[in-house]
């Protein structure tokens, strides 16, 4: 087996946080929600935290915005931890965060 043959970081589950009090949401909205969630209050730390654009992440956010009818951070983040799933947002950020330290040669496996 070769280094490029490991998988440290299996496939994320999504399924458990798609839909959320009726809201349907798509994995990278998921994991937009997961940084706010954690703490990521710009677009710039969004994208750094990642890998994407912060215009991309902005595009990710005012989606969010829509489907929630909301115009704020706090919004977002009410949403998360009046659900049931704040945990799994929780641990779905942290997986996040070590794949890309990983990918950026930050290595924490």
């Amino acid at each position: 087996m070769t280094f490029d043959e490991i998988n440290f970081f299996p496939n994320v589950d999504y399924q458990p946080l798609t839909t959320i009090s009726n809201v349907k949401f798509t994995e990278r909205e998921i994991d937009v929600m997961s940084c706010i969630v954690n703490g990521r209050t710009s677009r710039k730390s969004i994208g750094t935290t990642l890998l994407i654009e912060s215009t991309t992440a902005g595009v990710h956010i005012g989606n969010i915005r829509g489907k929630l009818h909301c115009s704020s951070w706090e919004h977002i983040r009410d949403f998360i931890e009046k659900s049931d799933k704040k945990l799994l947002f929780n641990h779905h950020f942290a997986q996040l965060v070590r794949k890309n330290n990983f990918n950026r040669g930050h290595i924490q496996v």
